[in-house]
């Protein structure tokens, strides 16, 4: 099927999802002799990060090395390496949203917004026109850039984002590579429609 059909990313990740929910799949190998040797234990955070550390060994010089230590920094706590692995993303030529969100933060922590919004004017200056050009794309970062705006007191520019962003979030998929998570619910959450975002929350809880 794989050599005659073409897949994408979420198709794959449903199927997959689908033959290990209903025990088609396991997380671990068996050799020759019938022997099982489990991979990845999927419950296991401590397993996950030991798979990241040893990715990044071997690719330093890799975006995805990188960006799983970046996980593995935030989920530790550790915020300078989470700057570090940030900055190298972004070095290696990625504008991840992920990436750009740890230098936001940073900035906004030190209370330093003009910084924040420069790390946006800098990555995604389609944002900063007249009216702004948020896509498929760049709807991500939108998000983030009216949170920062909306910190220095730029209401209508905050809102004129987020209305953008809403024509990419809501009624999409959640989950897989190109899911949107929950961000139709902050983008509902940002424009004071608090009541509909809980209840958008309740219903993703319940659909999980």
């Amino acid at each position: 099927y794989m050599d005659r059909y073409e897949v994408t990313n979420d198709e794959m990740v449903r199927v997959m999802q689908w033959a290990y929910d209903n025990g088609r799949v396991s997380t671990t190998i068996q050799n020759l002799q019938g022997d099982q040797q489990e991979l990845l234990d999927l419950d296991d955070p401590e397993s996950a990060m030991a798979w990241a550390q040893r990715a990044f060994e071997i690719g330093p010089e890799r975006y995805w090395p990188n960006m799983a230590m970046l996980l593995v920094s935030q989920r530790q706590g550790d915020e300078e390496a989470g700057l570090r692995y940030a900055e190298k993303v972004l070095e290696l030529g990625y504008q991840s949203s992920k990436a750009l969100r740890v230098l936001r933060d940073r900035a906004l922590g030190q209370d330093e917004p003009d910084a924040a919004r420069a790390v946006y004017a800098e990555t995604t200056p389609e944002l900063f026109q007249s009216p702004p050009r948020t896509n498929e794309v760049n709807f991500f970062k939108a998000i983030d850039l009216a949170y920062v705006l909306r910190e220095m007191g730029d209401e209508e520019a905050a809102g004129i984002l987020l209305e953008g962003a809403s024509e990419f979030v809501m009624g999409q998929t959640r989950s897989g590579p190109s899911g949107v998570y929950f961000s139709d619910i902050e983008v509902l959450a940002m424009q004071g429609e608090v009541e509909t975002a809980l209840e958008t929350l309740e219903q993703a809880v319940e659909s999980d």
